[in-house]
């Protein structure tokens, strides 16, 4: 335990964590008028729609409506668009299972994120496939929701691969 009675997990300072299982109910968000828009604190994923293919993962810390209308998205879009040639896709959004005893911190959803991005490599996030910054030795992150979760592999395990 860390000062104030978190596991470590949960502490963005420590260098060391403990075995953390993380699991991430995916939730299909083809409606706009779907509540999973309005959710925060979740990751998301943009599906191809012929395929099924996962083609980019992202997080929001806030509503993910506002995160998808976000400025910084319109680099993403014009990628997915001239260099993917996707002028559709699918839309799922994966929330964390409430019942697991731990607390959400932005640095535990960003290693999360980065952990699926290194080891699904969508190609619409460029940055994150080849390497990522930090890791979380021994966390289990498990996507469930098999009708929206769309990659074939549903666990994936953190072994410090591809941190630099």
């Amino acid at each position: 335990m860390v000062p104030g009675g978190k596991n470590e997990a949960d502490s963005d300072r420590g260098q060391s964590y403990m075995m953390l299982d993380v699991d991430w109910n995916w939730l299909p968000g083809e409606d706009h008028g779907n509540p999973a828009w309005k959710l925060d604190r979740v990751l998301y994923a943009l599906v191809a729609p012929e395929t099924h293919e996962v083609v980019y993962i992202g997080k929001s810390w806030g509503p993910v409506r506002r995160r998808w209308l976000a400025k910084d998205k319109e680099g993403l879009w014009k990628h997915l668009e001239q260099k993917l040639g996707m002028n559709k896709h699918g839309f799922v959004v994966g929330i964390v299972d409430p019942q697991k005893r731990y607390t959400l911190t932005t640095k535990l959803l960003q290693d999360i994120e980065g952990l699926l991005i290194y080891e699904v490599k969508p190609p619409g996030n460029v940055q994150g496939r080849d390497s990522r910054g930090t890791c979380r030795p021994g966390m289990v992150v498990r996507c469930t929701g098999a009708l929206a979760w769309p990659h074939p592999r549903r666990k994936f395990v953190d072994n410090g691969q591809g941190v630099t």
